[in-house]
């Protein structure tokens, strides 16, 4: 019997964050009701709300969900040595790279205009987070603070940018461009 309500459950989160999608990409998010999100899903009001709070916490729950799986299996730091670190860093954002170009509609969606720009805040967040745990302190040639939002900022508004760019060039001509400009950021940012 439990499985088969996890099921229902499980059928009925997928059918709001469908049809939610499928509304944003027509629409702006401010526009978009929850009321429009249970019609289009074809689903009642109580279900909604038995996942969701609104429809706010519908699009951080996305986005964290989309951003979990956007660092998921990146690669451990080791700052044993400094040429390879320079390396570690290049494939962790060719990794993250990677990721994005198998998410890349939903992506592309989340940092849409009707998306309401929330997710490229949250990308920054979680790079912060991604980054800093990365990072030992006694290797830094500038203050954390500094060289943290040097480094995710470089990272995510690129990034952001090869997206909203509609993906103009591929995710090799893009990450060969990631592993030019990494090098060269990761080296000023430790002894």
């Amino acid at each position: 019997m439990t499985n088969k309500k996890d099921m229902r459950f499980s059928k009925a989160d997928q059918a709001i964050q469908d049809s939610f999608l499928d509304l944003l990409k027509k629409n702006d998010f401010s526009k978009i009701s929850v009321k429009m999100i249970i019609d289009e899903a074809g689903i009642n009001r109580s279900t909604f709300y038995a996942h969701y709070l609104d429809k706010y916490d519908l699009m951080d729950k996305m986005q964290d969900e989309l951003l979990d799986n956007l660092i998921n299996g990146l690669p451990d730091v080791d700052w044993s040595t400094r040429g390879p670190l320079v390396e570690q860093f290049q494939q962790r954002s060719i990794h993250i790279v990677q990721n994005i170009n198998q998410h890349r509609e939903l992506v592309a969606l989340m940092l849409s205009d009707n998306a309401g720009h929330t997710f490229e805040s949250h990308l920054q967040e979680r790079g912060m987070e991604t980054f800093s745990s990365a990072i030992d302190d006694e290797h830094l040639a500038i203050p954390r603070d500094y060289a943290m939002v040097l480094l995710t900022s470089s990272v995510s508004t690129m990034l952001t940018t090869w997206v909203k760019k509609d993906f103009a060039e591929s995710t090799e001509e893009f990450t060969n461009i990631i592993k030019e400009v990494m090098p060269k950021v990761v080296v000023q940012l430790i002894k």
